[in-house]
C-alpha cells in the first residue's frame, strides 16, 4: 500500500511534502510487480492548485504503475494542518456537511477547478486507469444524476463492486485469476 497521492511532482512535493519523483514511484511499483507482490495505490484529487491536467497526470501515473487496487479520495482540509491554514487563508473552505469520509463531495472551492469537476474526476478515476477504452461510456454514466449526490455510475459501481467481491470469494482461484486478467483492458 503506497501513497502515490498525486501525479504532478510539483504539487506532491510542495503541498503534500512528498519528496519522491514519478520515476521513483514507477520503479518501486515495477520492483513489487517483479517480486510478485500485489500493489495498492492511494490517490487524492482536489488539493489546492489541482487542475484537470494534474488529475490526468495522476491517472497517467497510475496507468504506468499498474496497481492491483486503487483508492481515490477527495481532499478535505483538516484543522491544525498547513493545508487547512492555506485553504482558510485563500478562502477555499465551504460550509459543506458530509456523511462519510468516502462520500464523493468536495468541501473546498478552488479557483483552478470547480467542485463539480472534482467530483466528476473522482468518479471516473478508476475506469480511466483500468478501462481507458471504455471511458466515453463511463463519462456518460457519471453525468446522469440520481438524487442530490448520486449518479447512474455510482449505482452501477456499487452493484459491480458487490458482484466482484462475491466472485472473489466464490470462484476457485484457477478460474478466477485468468477471468480477472481478461476483464482488465
Amino acid at each position: 500500500r503506497i501513497g502515490v497521492e498525486q501525479g504532478n511532482e510539483e504539487l506532491r512535493r510542495t503541498l503534500m511534502k512528498r519528496k519522491m519523483s514519478n520515476d521513483q514511484i514507477i520503479t518501486t511499483f515495477q520492483l513489487l510487480h517483479d517480486a510478485g507482490i500485489k500493489t495498492f495505490a492511494y490517490n487524492m484529487i482536489g488539493i489546492p492548485g489541482e487542475t484537470e491536467q494534474t488529475v490526468k497526470e495522476t491517472i497517467e501515473l497510475n496507468r504506468k504503475i499498474r496497481p492491483n487496487k486503487i483508492h481515490i479520495s477527495i481532499f478535505r482540509p483538516y484543522p491544525g494542518t498547513e493545508l487547512y491554514d492555506l485553504c482558510l487563508r485563500e478562502g477555499y473552505i465551504q460550509d459543506v456537511q458530509i456523511e462519510s469520509y468516502f462520500q464523493p463531495v468536495s468541501t473546498i472551492d478552488l479557483p483552478t477547478m470547480s467542485k463539480e469537476k472534482i467530483e466528476y474526476w473522482y468518479r471516473i478515476f478508476r475506469p480511466a486507469v483500468h478501462f481507458p477504452r471504455l471511458l466515453p461510456f463511463f463519462k456518460v454514466l457519471v453525468r446522469i444524476k440520481i438524487g442530490k449526490d448520486k449518479t447512474v455510475y455510482d449505482l452501477m459501481f456499487g452493484l459491480a463492486y458487490t458482484f466482484f467481491r462475491f466472485m472473489q470469494r466464490s470462484i476457485p482461484r484457477r478460474i478466477k485469476e485468468p477471468l480477472f486478467r481478461l476483464m482488465k483492458v
